[in-house]
């Protein structure tokens, strides 16, 4: 469910990362009819979300709520804030994604009073919270050098499952890069009017300046206050003029669109492009309208990223965790655990349970441990305690004595306890008897910590 969702950048960008998005709030009506375009299937509301009431909607419990919020500030009127967070109190959504420009964020005390209320509504709405960051556009492949302010909130049962979508420079396109194609489309399409040679060395001219770069931020056009000197040299470096917007196809002023003293003007769908939005997406509106939506909107790129590590933590299953959670990485062959030292096998059988879901709470053996190498926690308080024992040849074996001895250390504690012996070697008969009595200790010996290490079966299928 979207609320406030403009030209709907959230909620394309959600959809491509597996959500099915069922309603939207919108109440601009060039927005309005810009949605009803894009989401045929999707119910949109038309009025004002201060007069929102649960029978208003019938999506049920939604997993997503998600917002892009304009308009903040505790003092005035205008604020989104207050019905953003009734919704959330009524609907009770498993998470939500909320974004703001990063003025928000800056200077980091003006709103912190804020920031912090809204962070405590949630947390006594029953969410974990990962408070407000600031991300750089550039790490989703936007190529403008700005940044938004993000907040994910999501339920308890899922939050150790979340892990906030991976920034990298790779992404990162450049202007040129993006829009080069349409701007040669377009100096093409003028080179029989001004001539080839013209139109070949206006457009070089511009690929030469926007090719390794990055715009600052897309600006709308106001008749409210002046651009910017900063804006305007900004756009000038990258061989853009900002002053105004350029039409789409014909008809065209040359001179004022393509070959102004600043460089070529943006049209409507290249802003489109560089804001991250599909290249098929339809606007309603004139031009000026439509480039005001998208730059008032969210990047379908950064909302697709959050989405993507949001439904993955919702699809999990906590008792399942061990399929997705990092099983790849933590996977070793047994001649691999050979080669390790009993330092690190100690530390890599606590990376195995906690890809299996148990929460660890210490792990390496020292001076004192009892002989308790990896302390974890499973389901309903259950204190796991494990002794690791690794032979650098793997061939030898445990006897009797060493479950007697992590038994006593057990029932030392008290309290409900698995006891577990894992190692690379062998385990004798009288060790085997010992454990098993009265199912003191659990076993893994060298067969059953290759099914768990090297093929992936989780610790409860392979454990004596």
């Amino acid at each position: 469910m979207g609320v406030h969702a403009g030209a709907g950048g959230q909620a394309i960008g959600l959809l491509h990362a597996g959500f099915d998005v069922a309603e939207l709030f919108e109440t601009d009506r060039h927005s309005v009819m810009t949605l009803q375009a894009n989401f045929g299937g999707t119910r949109i509301h038309t009025f004002d979300i201060r007069e929102y009431s649960p029978r208003s909607t019938s999506a049920g419990t939604p997993d997503l709520l998600f917002s892009r919020i304009t308009q903040f500030d505790y003092r005035k009127e205008r604020d989104q804030f207050p019905a953003v967070l009734e919704i959330l109190g009524n609907l009770s959504p498993h998470a939500v994604l909320l974004e703001c420009p990063d003025r928000l964020l800056s200077p980091p005390h003006r709103l912190l009073g804020y920031r912090d209320f809204i962070r405590a509504r949630l947390e006594e709405s029953g969410y974990v919270v990962y408070d407000w960051r600031r991300f750089k556009l550039r790490d989703f492949g936007v190529p403008q050098a700005g940044s938004v302010a993000i907040l994910v909130a999501i339920r308890a049962q899922f939050s150790d499952f979340y892990c906030p979508p991976q920034s990298s420079d790779e992404t990162a396109v450049t202007l040129g890069q993006l829009l080069e194609s349409s701007m040669r489309d377009r100096f093409s399409s003028a080179a029989h009017i001004c001539g080839s040679v013209r139109a070949d060395q206006a457009f070089s001219k511009w690929r030469e300046k926007s090719h390794n770069a990055l715009v600052p931020r897309l600006v709308p056009p106001s008749t409210k206050r002046r651009l910017s000197e900063y804006d305007r040299r900004a756009w000038h470096a990258v061989g853009i003029d900002v002053t105004a917007i350029a039409s789409d196809g014909y008809p065209m002023d040359l001179e004022r669109d393509l070959f102004a003293p600043d460089g070529p003007k943006l049209t409507p769908a290249q802003a489109a492009l560089i804001q991250g939005f599909p290249p098929d997406w339809r606007f309603a509106g004139r031009k000026t309208e439509v480039y005001r939506q998208i730059v008032e909107s969210s990047s379908p790129s950064v909302a697709e990223a959050f989405g993507r590590s949001i439904i993955d933590a919702l699809n999990q299953d906590p008792r399942a965790a061990a399929a997705k959670r990092a099983a790849q990485d933590v996977r070793k062959s047994i001649q691999q655990i050979d080669a390790m030292d009993y330092e690190k096998f100690e530390y890599f059988i606590a990376d195995l349970m906690e890809r299996d879901g148990y929460r660890i709470i210490r792990a390496g053996g020292g001076s004192g441990d009892g002989g308790v190498d990896v302390e974890a926690e499973a389901d309903l308080n259950v204190l796991v305690l494990v002794q690791c024992k690794h032979f650098q040849d793997g061939g030898s074996s445990l006897g009797a004595e060493v479950a007697r001895a992590l038994a006593g250390a057990a029932a030392f504690r008290g309290g409900p306890i698995v006891s577990i012996i894992v190692t690379n070697g062998r385990f004798t008969k009288p060790c085997v008897e010992e454990a098993t009595e009265n199912n003191r200790v659990r076993l893994v010996d060298r067969d059953r910590l290759k099914r768990w290490a090297e093929d992936g079966e989780p610790l409860s299928a392979v454990i004596l």
